[in-house]
């Protein structure tokens, strides 16, 4: 895997406090790691996850993550369940030392599937507390993205959309009759297909500005921490056969 270029690895983080794993890691080639975390506390972690043990042991894999000089960053799945408690989130990540955090609105994919009414929040009702999660993320001066999060519910805080960085829009997804006219639309994630939209229609507005701004700060902050994102980055150039890690390795 070293020869290819690093390694970025999306995980729950439970074994990375296994002695000699993250060395072995390392050694296979390892960039980066992003470490799932439900919530800041064991037993909002343990009703999403299902395990009692999980909190404990991710919170330690992601100490001994950053205790090894890997960069890494924290994500997390805004649910129905969750979305009250980003800001506590984002303080626990950043006393840990991650490097940033990544906020993922929940789609209605695999289990969420089946529990989407109990799972999948409208955008509208985690509009207020994401942008509290994201202006305390900038007074911690902690780099924190959101995906999922239509664009005219993320005013003053544009550069923090991960669609911002994307050139084609995800599968899946669609905009809504008020997002026509919108000149936000080609940088917008729109909400997922398929869903009922009425909660959230009330608060679709459409812009008539473009980023401007916006824009120059989102290209900043990314080339700062794209590199701490799994499979979130431009794709490294390959180097030669038999070079050995990659620079950027651990």
């Amino acid at each position: 895997a070293a020869r290819l270029g690093p390694v970025l690895v999306q995980t729950n983080g439970r074994l990375l406090a296994t002695k000699g794993l993250l060395e072995r890691l390392c050694r296979a080639g390892l960039g980066a790691i992003e470490v799932s975390l439900a919530g800041a506390k064991a037993a909002l972690h343990a009703w999403h996850t299902g395990t009692e043990v999980g909190f404990g042991e991710a919170t330690q894999g992601l100490k001994a993550a950053i205790a090894s000089g890997v960069p890494t960053s924290v994500s997390s799945v805004v649910t129905r369940s969750s979305y009250r408690h980003l800001s506590a989130l984002v303080e626990a990540a950043s006393r840990l030392g991650a490097g940033a955090v990544h906020l993922a609105l929940a789609r209605p994919y695999g289990r969420a599937r089946a529990a989407v009414q109990r799972i999948v929040p409208p955008a509208s009702l985690v509009q207020e507390s994401v942008q509290a999660a994201l202006l305390h993320a900038r007074r911690r001066r902690l780099p924190t993205f959101v995906s999922g999060m239509p664009l005219c519910l993320l005013r003053g805080f544009e550069e923090s959309a991960l669609e911002l960085h994307y050139p084609a829009a995800e599968p899946g997804r669609e905009h809504l009759p008020p997002c026509e006219a919108c000149t936000l639309r080609a940088h917008c994630p729109g909400l997922p297909a398929g869903l009922p939209g009425a909660l959230d229609l009330p608060s679709l507005s459409p812009e008539h500005r473009d980023l401007g701004d916006a824009l120059a700060r989102a290209r900043q902050r990314w080339a700062e921490a794209a590199r701490l994102f799994a499979g979130l980055g431009a794709v490294p150039a390959h180097p030669a056969p038999g070079a050995g890690p990659a620079a950027g390795s651990c």
